[in-house]
């Protein structure tokens, strides 16, 4: 005689069997995850050479419309026997997703309406702690005056194991600027970025970029000591 349903039994085995599966899935869903997790941050740690293009088109950016956020400080720092500077400026260049835009009108030209990138304060500093490297954080829109951020610092290069900035105003190479403090030319004509690069097999590496921060100033052809 057939009978419909299903006993006690079979609904526990059952229940039993779907709890197992729904662990599975779920285990393997948390490893994912994780892995696309690591692979993001992996992603966000770039090569040195890509951070220092990233740096040097942002510097470029600091005199760019907007002139009243228009602001560099840079301080001397050493650690060891490599520099560690730091660097605070703003900039109308912003390479973070998502970044803000907004609309400008030029009245004096009678131009159209034009898209232009709101101004961030960026900075860039060392850590050689306990997970070393090149840090930056962004602060946007960027204020008036350089302020002191509260946002989290992102490890953008773990390679980088030393930070030396120059910057020419006109006459020679300077160790630190700080434009607050500067009523004339208070941005400088040029920077120079360097890159103490973790080493390779023995071999210390070294990127650097010379950066014009001045219309019409051709930063490569200056002999300035």
């Amino acid at each position: 005689m057939s009978r419909a349903g299903f006993t006690l039994i079979e609904l526990l085995v059952a229940s039993v069997m779907l709890a197992i599966i729904t662990a599975g899935v779920a285990a393997s869903l948390a490893t994912g995850l994780a892995a696309w997790g690591r692979g993001a941050a992996a992603a966000r740690q770039q090569e040195p050479w890509l951070v220092l293009s990233e740096l040097t088109r942002e510097l470029e950016q600091v005199a760019a419309p907007g002139a009243e956020r228009a602001y560099l400080v840079a301080g001397d720092a050493q650690s060891g026997n490599l520099a560690a500077d730091n660097l605070l400026f703003s900039s109308a260049c912003l390479r973070t997703e998502g970044s803000v835009w907004r609309a400008l009108r030029r009245e004096e030209d009678d131009q159209p309406w034009q898209p232009i990138p709101l101004r961030a304060q960026v900075e860039y500093a060392l850590d050689l702690g306990d997970t070393p490297g090149l840090y930056r954080r962004e602060l946007a829109p960027a204020p008036a005056e350089p302020l002191e951020a509260e946002g989290d610092w992102e490890l953008v290069c773990p390679q980088v194991r030393g930070l030396d900035l120059e910057w020419f105003d006109g006459t020679e190479w300077l160790a630190e600027w700080d434009s607050t403090a500067r009523d004339q030319d208070p941005l400088p004509r040029a920077a120079r970025v360097t890159f103490y690069v973790e080493p390779e097999r023995g071999h210390e590496r070294l990127l650097q970029a010379t950066v014009p921060l001045a219309p019409r100033f051709d930063a490569n052809a200056e002999t300035a000591p």
